[in-house]
């Protein structure tokens, strides 16, 4: 098992990360192969459980790791990178709210 290193609260990857992450990542691309060039519906299901175990996954993290993650994640946020991604995100979410206007128009505007 992983242990932490007290001093610098890193943790060791161990193979058995490895090989979870090489095995969630050749799932998403096997996913994502099946549903370009096979079967929509498959790969919709495939990328669907995905997504359902992953939502599992967060709800089921113990809530001190939780703090700790949104806590992370603030300290991020507050550095000039972190105000710079914040901003590139408003403008990706500005995009997309255009985006989905503008084909909610093109498709039942009538124009």
């Amino acid at each position: 098992m992983s242990q932490l290193n007290e001093k610098s609260r890193v943790r060791n990857v161990t193979a058995k990360d490895l090989i979870v992450a090489v095995l969630v990542v050749s799932y998403l691309l096997a996913a994502l192969v099946i549903l370009k060039f096979h079967s929509r519906l498959v790969g919709g299901v495939l990328l669907g459980l995905a997504g359902a175990a992953v939502l599992v996954w967060l709800v089921l993290l113990p809530k001190q790791q939780k703090a700790a993650i949104g806590a992370e994640i603030l300290k991020q946020e507050r550095t000039p990178i972190g105000k710079a991604m914040k901003l590139v995100e408003y403008a990706l979410l500005a995009f997309l709210g255009i985006a989905l206007i503008s084909w909610f128009l093109s498709k039942f505007g009538g124009a």
